[in-house]
């Protein structure tokens, strides 16, 4: 089984289109410091946010030789721009002169860039990344001469909108002006660092910044609370989580201060808290984190917006993770939809949703979409950045599992085999993410049963896991689970042993007992037992195991379209064989075996007829108007049962999550019964047999 990795919206794939935008939004010298949409994405990543090229392409726009109309103080200028456009202005500084300038967006977001006279791009913002509000565009004139701001639309597909452009200071520079503009220049080389991975370089650089700050008094700024941002940021990106969720903290206390609540720097960082604990495993304050970014995004900035798409990708990623697939596939269907509205079906951030789709369809089994939503992620990131991209190296990750899977070994080999080697180059050879893809190769040997060469590739795998993991994270988990499997296949089965146990126990205590995963150890332990003859023991783990599948049946068949259910039976059957074997073959006058074949088979006989039959749906045509209210609380309460179970105790302890399993078995099965009373028997429950 294949170690699933999962990536989030990446600054990359806008930052290699406008770099210094990204270089110097995030940082913004307006008085309200807004925060630049790029910069968000600070955030999205399962990857360091990023090996960007320092010499992007620049955006195609259709307009040539644009005619340029001279600004200046006191007469504004108010035009219609559509999407494929570029509107020019110029403006004559002298050097050391300080101007100010305001866009004012009435109906379309727009991208103002400021080229000094030699033709260099030194200023860019999008700060606003939305059709109404201000883009401030502030610079100290490096040099005297004829200054040009080119204004156009974010988005080549947008309607014609208007804005207002107008020059709202011109004069002397002030030493406070002075630095000011070393501070954007600062964070510009930090942010350029950033961007093209270079961490160690960027560190001393960001956190000398924040000790300025804290020299001149302006600890509970805006610009220091982006900063704490920005050097959490980096150190994400060095893989050290525990001092990144430390900086985003810091950075939350200052913002919630010194901007409010739905300003979008406070927004970005709740959103970049959400990835940190998403890695770290804890998905319930994942949840809490992307679901608060998320909603403050649609107040703000309405449903059709880049940043409310990032906000669904991630939340998305989150509910895979716990299991709950149709949630995650809802959101991450709206989050295409918007970026193909807004950006157009060949866009790198396209690829990158479709990346994160075929890692949901695998999850669902549906191994031939993952293949296939993954290819065209390929293409268009292969087109965008050549072949040897870092994100490249992670969608070639994923389709060598979904290929792996569908038998088709060689092609998995070669993808994974040209992932590795891109990511040795990009993010160094001790990143969590190369862990993945040593692991995934590793899986491929051992299907090939070329035991000698996955040994090593998961061991290597599990010592940078250790290293930049907290402690039992339930990513070792998968990786100690491929390396007993390894053992296991070649007999040795004393080496599998402790490696099984660990991995259970690391399970147990971070997802609770009732989860999957813990099904399939105990699963795998109980064949190690048998496989050594140890029948008392195979049957007891092979019990424990399929209680929780069993428990697991309810829910997931409650809740799961049709195709996942017959997805779901594939496993089941599977299951059912090895218990009956067990019995049958190596067990046969073991009672407790039996108990368990006979049983197993009960439980099992009809299912996809009941499930399928849609029982529930036929009950909710037979009720009349005042048994409907009963019958959507069972629905609610079942639906909350599975989310809990499946999604494992999170920041609570496993037996506060156990309490509340129970406190919600107790009251579903109270509506049960309530509901069966009220119907001669139509509706029996899910007591199990």
């Amino acid at each position: 089984m294949f170690k699933q990795i999962i990536v989030w919206l990446r600054l990359k794939l806008l930052a290699r289109k406008s770099p210094v935008a990204t270089l110097l939004l995030l940082l913004s010298c307006s008085p309200q410091f807004a925060h630049s949409t790029r910069e968000q994405a600070l955030s999205y990543r399962p990857t360091p946010v990023q090996t960007l090229g320092l010499q992007p392409s620049r955006p195609k726009f259709a307009a040539q030789s644009p005619a340029v109309t001279a600004l200046v103080p006191d007469r504004p200028v108010e035009r219609e721009i559509s999407g494929g456009q570029t509107q020019t202005y110029q403006i004559t500084l002298a050097s050391g002169q300080f101007a100010s300038l305001i866009v004012q967006q009435n109906g379309i977001d727009v991208v103002a860039k400021l080229f000094a006279p030699d033709d260099k791009l030194i200023g860019e913002v999008d700060n606003e990344s939305r059709a109404h509000g201000q883009e401030i565009l502030e610079v100290v004139a490096p040099a005297s001469g004829a200054y040009r701001i080119e204004i156009t639309p974010r988005y080549k597909s947008l309607p014609p909108g208007r804005y207002e452009i107008r020059v709202v200071e011109l004069r002397a520079v002030t030493e406070r002006d002075r630095l000011s503009q070393q501070r954007r220049d600062q964070i510009a080389r930090v942010t350029k660092l950033y961007f093209a991975g270079k961490y160690d370089e960027a560190l001393p650089l960001a956190e000398g910044l924040v000790g300025e700050l804290e020299k001149a008094g302006e600890t509970e700024s805006p610009l220091m609370g982006m900063a704490l941002n920005r050097v959490g940021g980096i150190y994400h990106g060095k893989g050290d989580y525990a001092k990144a969720e430390t900086y985003f903290l810091r950075a939350r206390s200052v913002l919630e201060k010194a901007v409010g609540a739905d300003h979008p720097a406070l927004l970005m960082v709740l959103y970049n808290l959400g990835i940190i604990y998403k890695e770290e495993g804890d998905y319930a304050k994942a949840e809490q984190f992307h679901r608060q970014a998320l909603d403050g995004r649609v107040r703000v900035l309405g449903e059709d917006n880049t940043l409310v798409a990032a906000s669904l990708t991630d939340l998305a990623t989150v509910y895979r993770a716990t299991g709950d697939y149709a949630k995650a596939e809802e959101m991450q269907l709206r989050a295409l939809a918007i970026r193909e509205k807004l950006q157009g079906p060949e866009d790198p951030e396209v690829g990158q949703v479709l990346f994160n789709l075929g890692v949901l369809y695998g999850a669902k089994k549906d191994w031939a979409k993952s293949a296939e939503v993954a290819e065209r992620a390929l293409r268009i990131w292969e087109k965008a950045f050549g072949p040897d991209d870092e994100d490249v190296g992670r969608v070639l990750n994923n389709l060598a599992v979904a290929y792996s899977t569908l038998g088709k070994y060689d092609k998995a080999e070669a993808a994974i085999l040209r992932a590795i080697a891109i990511s040795e180059k990009t993010i160094g050879p001790d990143n969590v993410r190369l862990a993945d893809q040593l692991e995934s190769l590793a899986d491929i040997y051992v299907i090939k049963e070329e035991y000698a060469k996955a040994e090593p590739l998961y061991r290597r795998a599990l010592r940078i896991q250790e290293k930049a993991l907290p402690a039992d994270h339930p990513v070792s988990a998968v990786n100690l689970m491929g390396l007993a499997r390894l053992h296991y296949y070649q007999g040795e089965y004393a080496k599998a042993e402790p490696l099984f146990q660990r991995a259970l126990a690391i399970r147990e205590k971070a997802l609770g007992p009732d989860h999957p995963d813990v099904a399939e150890t105990l699963n795998a332990v109980a064949r190690l037992y048998e496989a050594e003859g140890d029948i008392k023991q195979a049957v007891s783990f092979q019990s424990r195991a399929d209680a929780v599948i069993e428990r697991d049946n309810e829910l997931r068949l409650y809740a799961g379209s049709q195709s996942e259910q017959l997805a779901y039976f594939d496993f089941l059957t599977e299951q059912t064989s090895q218990i009956i074997t067990l019995h049958v073959r190596l067990a046969r006058d073991d009672q407790r075996a039996c108990d368990l074949a006979a049983t197993t088979i009960l439980q099992r006989k009809g299912r996809v007829l009941d499930e399928m039959a849609g029982s529930i749906a036929s009950l909710q045509r037979r009720l009349g108007a005042g048994d409907q209210a009963l019958l959507g609380q069972l629905n609610d309460t079942t639906s909350r049962l599975a989310k809990l179970v499946l999604g494992g105790p999170g920041q609570i302890s496993v037996a506060e999550h156990q309490q509340q399993v129970k406190a919600l078995e107790e009251q579903r099965d109270a509506l049960e019964s309530e509901v069966s009373l009220r119907n001669a028997g139509f509706y029996g429950g899910s007591r199990t047999v």
